[in-house]
């Protein structure tokens, strides 16, 4: 599937930019995303392909709980730790 580079560039802006908004604290102006891809797209644009991306995920933007940051970094802590630490995420 051939996608030229503008409208690569537009959705992974505008997905960096959603993510922002779940994420961030501080959020990064649209603006900040036109500047950075040299203005090969507007912020209208950011904002169309905002919908398309919403639409195409049925606005589901899903939510991490705390124990899948726990089984993610399980290989990090000690193994006799893990399972303390696993079972008190739970309550």
């Amino acid at each position: 599937m051939d996608i030229k580079k503008d409208k690569l560039q537009l959705f992974i802006a505008t997905c960096l930019y959603l993510v922002a908004k779940y994420e961030e604290v501080s959020l990064p102006h649209i603006t900040d995303f036109v500047y950075y891809a040299d203005s090969s797209f507007t912020q209208r644009d950011i904002m169309a392909m905002e919908r398309k991306v919403f639409l195409a995920v049925n606005f589901d933007m899903g939510f991490a709980y705390p124990i899948f940051f726990l089984i993610c970094y399980r290989y990090v802590l000690p193994s006799s730790s893990m399972a303390m630490v696993h079972n008190l995420s739970k309550f």
